[in-house]
């Protein structure tokens, strides 16, 4: 099958991570990529790219649920193919997945994703300003969502709509009981820049993507392998699409905490 342009890593095992290394306590506090269970409980441009990133990465325990069709705007933004248009986006990315990690499980099923007192466990959610919850208007993910445990760790993915197309929001894990609420979400966003030019954006998009999927990626690993998540944590990554350079921002996720959203 053909790829897309965003690029996944090796699944081969690097010669020198083939050696036994010293067990210490920091490694004796993190799960193996390959023992991480990952739901992808809606999906967007950016959690596509990531998720065939983590497969490269070694990732292989993956559910994933979206059963809305690949639009032209997906394909643009290089996470699919233009013969995906019109097919389903869970269905499509389990095919990639599979293309980048012949060892990676991708299931389609929510009640068996394991629960939160498993190590590894880690929900990504793609979601949107517009939308206060995706699952409230898609009836398979708000019967996914129905699975979760009110501790399942939560990582929102959320695409800002009323800023240029691409513009991505990467919240801090919380537990599912605190994720993120429409209003801090949008006050994090704040005010959209300038847009760049149509053509130098739309040229530039894949590589955006890419960029946005990495450090999505990044956080995923980080979050997902550690046993020591800081559920406080309050700051929000913002991914700007830019011609011909992306920007990254960090942002705080507000001044007080959110009754709805802070998992104090």
């Amino acid at each position: 099958m053909t790829t897309s342009a965003v690029p996944a890593a090796p699944t081969a095992r690097h010669p020198s991570l083939r050696a036994a290394h010293p067990t210490g306590t920091r490694l004796l506090t993190r799960t193996p990529a390959a023992d991480l269970q990952l739901l992808f409980l809606g999906v967007n441009p950016v959690t596509a790219a990531a998720a065939i990133i983590l497969a490269g990465c070694g990732v292989r325990g993956f559910t994933v649920l979206d059963p809305r069709p690949v639009t032209w705007d997906d394909a643009a933004a290089g996470a699919y193919d233009l013969p995906d248009v019109g097919r389903s986006r869970d269905h499509s990315l389990r095919q990639r997945l599979l293309a980048a990690n012949p060892q990676a499980l991708a299931g389609g099923r929510a009640e068996l994703f394991p629960g939160p007192d498993r190590p590894g466990t880690l929900v990504i959610r793609a979601r949107s300003t517009g939308i206060t919850d995706p699952t409230d208007d898609d009836a398979p993910l708000a019967a996914a969502a129905s699975h979760l445990a009110e501790d399942h760790l939560v990582l929102d993915v959320i695409s800002v709509e009323g800023h240029p197309p691409g513009t991505t929001m990467v919240w801090p894990v919380r537990p599912w009981y605190a994720r993120a609420c429409s209003e801090c979400v949008r006050a994090a966003a704040g005010t959209s820049p300038r847009e760049p030019a149509r053509t130098p954006r739309h040229e530039a998009w894949p590589s955006h993507t890419a960029v946005a999927a990495a450090v999505t990626a990044q956080q995923v690993l980080a979050a997902a392998t550690s046993t020591l998540v800081d559920p406080s944590e309050s700051l929000v990554t913002v991914l700007r699409p830019g011609a011909p350079l992306s920007t990254v921002d960090i942002t705080g996720v507000g001044p007080e905490p959110c009754a709805w959203c802070s998992p104090g």
